[in-house]
């Protein structure tokens, strides 16, 4: 059985919340869930955090202005960016992150798309840890 994950999800709608804690909890992960950028900044500052899923177009503090502080406070942490056409996320962080469109994909097609880049992405990062250490 896998070692269960802990993955912060950021995105101010309360139904795509739900539906990704539901899939991720019930696969043994625990999610962390916030409805805005400052909310998940404060959950991934007070907690061991192994991914992030976070949605680009929010209120207020935008996910490219999130992005930023989670990369240069946690450089090696996984994030994965949610946004309805990756086109529409600029360059600079198309270059630092994955994006996935969300326009006209399924919610359950879609966990699984995260679910299977962020397995990637975090067995990559388990990898140069122990590569370090």
């Amino acid at each position: 059985m896998a070692e269960s994950k802990t993955i912060l999800y950021i995105d101010d709608k309360r139904d795509s919340r739900d539906v990704f804690r539901a899939h991720f909890e019930k696969s043994g992960d625990i999610l962390l869930t916030a409805a805005t950028g400052k909310q998940g900044l404060e959950l991934l500052a007070g907690n061991r955090v192994d991914a992030v899923i976070l949605d680009y177009q929010m209120p207020g503090m935008s996910g490219g202005a999130v992005l930023q502080i989670v990369k240069r406070g946690t450089p090696g942490l996984p994030v994965l960016v949610l946004a309805e056409r990756s086109m529409s996320v600029p360059q600079d962080v198309r270059n630092v992150t994955t994006v996935v469109p969300t326009r006209g994909m399924s919610t359950s097609r879609l966990v699984r798309a995260v679910e299977t880049i962020f397995e990637t992405r975090i067995a990559k990062s388990l990898r140069r840890g122990a590569a370090s250490a």
